[in-house]
């Protein structure tokens, strides 16, 4: 995924394919965008209840308004549990 840092918030849609009860973890990672610098950085728990299909988790974005190269970060998913 794409951004501009204009954007403000960048929206993130997390599929529950089989609609089962559950939690996920879904936290950023810095690459050559930087935390604190490029985005604000996340690490929640999103629990699903049974039928549910989608949730959505939200990434700030910080516009610095100086012209800078493509920088990314990563969006990982992860089980809590462990």
């Amino acid at each position: 995924m794409s951004v501009s840092e204009s954007i403000d918030k960048c929206r993130v849609v997390i599929t529950n394919k089989l609609k089962t009860g559950g939690t996920i973890g879904v936290r950023t990672r810095d690459d050559t965008a930087v935390k604190d610098e490029d985005y604000i950085a996340i690490d929640e728990v999103i629990t699903f209840s049974v039928g549910e299909a989608t949730k959505e988790c939200e990434i700030k974005i910080i516009d610095d308004h100086g012209w800078e190269p493509d920088e990314d970060f990563y969006v990982e998913l992860y089980d809590p549990n462990t």
